[in-house]
C-alpha cells in the first residue's frame, strides 16, 4: 500500500498567503470604512504614488454608486505564479435600483509579490 507524501510545505509562502489573505481582507474593510491610510498600508510606492488618497475616493465613490455598498466579503483563493500571485474576492453589494433594494457580487483582485520577506501589492481592482 503506497502512502500518499505530501511535499513539506515552504512555510515563507504559506505566511506569505496567509498576510496577503488578511491584507486583502483589511484593504476591503478599509474601502468599506473610507480608510486610505489602511488601504495603502501595503502597496508599493510607486502605485501609492500613482494611487492617492483622492483617487481612492473617486474610485470608491464610483463603485459606490454603481454597486452599492459592501455587505459582505469571500476569500475565493489564489493563482500561482513564478513571481506574482493573483488573490481573488467576491465583494457582495447591496443598493438601491429603482427604489427597491438589489444585491450583486463584484470580482476583487489583488496582484502581489513577496519582495525581501514583505507583501508587495501591484495591482488591485475590482472587476465590474
Amino acid at each position: 500500500k503506497s502512502a500518499n507524501i505530501e511535499p513539506p510545505k515552504n512555510s515563507n509562502q504559506v505566511n506569505f498567503a496567509e498576510e496577503t489573505i488578511s491584507y486583502g481582507n483589511a484593504m476591503l474593510e478599509a474601502f468599506k470604512n473610507d480608510d486610505y491610510t489602511l488601504f495603502s498600508s501595503k502597496l508599493t510606492e510607486g502605485l501609492k504614488q500613482d494611487f492617492t488618497c483622492d483617487n481612492f475616493k473617486s474610485g470608491r465613490k464610483q463603485v459606490m454608486d454603481s454597486a452599492g455598498k459592501i455587505c459582505g466579503t469571500r476569500y475565493l483563493g489564489k493563482l500561482s505564479g513564478p513571481i506574482f500571485n493573483n488573490f481573488l474576492w467576491a465583494v457582495k453589494f447591496s443598493g438601491l435600483s429603482d427604489k427597491k433594494t438589489s444585491e450583486q457580487e463584484l470580482l476583487f483582485k489583488i496582484t502581489a509579490a513577496q519582495d525581501n520577506n514583505k507583501i508587495q501589492v501591484v495591482s488591485f481592482g475590482f472587476m465590474l
